[in-house]
């Protein structure tokens, strides 16, 4: 379990046990979940996005772990509000609107970064899947790997490589297979259109 913000440790365990425990007060509760998404979302507003073009790589890579920080925060803590539905619906989607935020958020950081800028000969396209989503993502990166192990930490999943191109045609698949497109660059590939297109390697 996650250590709720404001708590100092001797008292930490003793409210977990409680709020996991269903024995204290809703108002409680509603105190220390809100005080949990408060702290997240502080992660989020961290990160000096206004800056991104003159950031190096490292620091849009802090500006990342801040964003995901947060996210993670959510997930560990939600357990310990099992027992208040509503206060743990709240961090539920509170998680899912920071996990969508940094899928959506990661090119840019990525690829708008003053690194990254200058090195844009070397971007290339990806496809990859969600295992259990099932949705499907095409994306540009520099560093493909390590973009997919950033989108991973996020969804708390290990994300499937369907395929590799060259340089940046991002936009052109995304008109492409826009009538499957769920939401940003993730597609619900209900006709393993997209898939199938990957496996060939492209337009073959």
């Amino acid at each position: 379990m996650g250590k709720l913000p404001g708590e100092g440790k001797a008292d930490f365990e003793a409210i977990a046990q409680s709020l996991a425990d269903g024995a204290a007060p809703l108002s409680a509760a509603y105190e220390h979940g809100f005080n949990a998404i408060a702290f997240a979302m502080r992660c989020f507003e961290g990160a000096p996005l206004k800056s991104l073009a003159s950031m190096s790589r490292a620091e849009a890579m802090d500006a990342l772990d801040s964003i995901k920080s947060g996210a993670n925060h959510l997930r560990h803590v939600a357990p310990i509000f099992a027992k208040y539905p509503g206060v743990a619906k709240a961090i539920d989607n509170a998680w899912l609107a920071m996990f969508y935020a940094e899928s959506f958020m990661t090119p840019f950081l990525m690829l708008g970064n003053a690194d990254a800028v200058d090195k844009t000969g070397l971007v290339n396209t990806y496809i990859e899947r969600n295992p259990d989503t099932g949705l499907i993502k095409i994306g540009r990166a520099i560093d493909v790997e390590q973009r997919l192990r950033a989108l991973g930490c996020g969804a708390a999943a290990t994300l499937q490589l369907l395929a590799e191109f060259p340089g940046d045609s991002e936009t052109a698949l995304h008109r492409r297979f826009s009538q499957y497109r769920h939401h940003g660059e993730w597609f619900l590939d209900a006709d393993g259109v997209i898939a199938q297109f990957a496996e060939r390697g492209g337009d073959q």
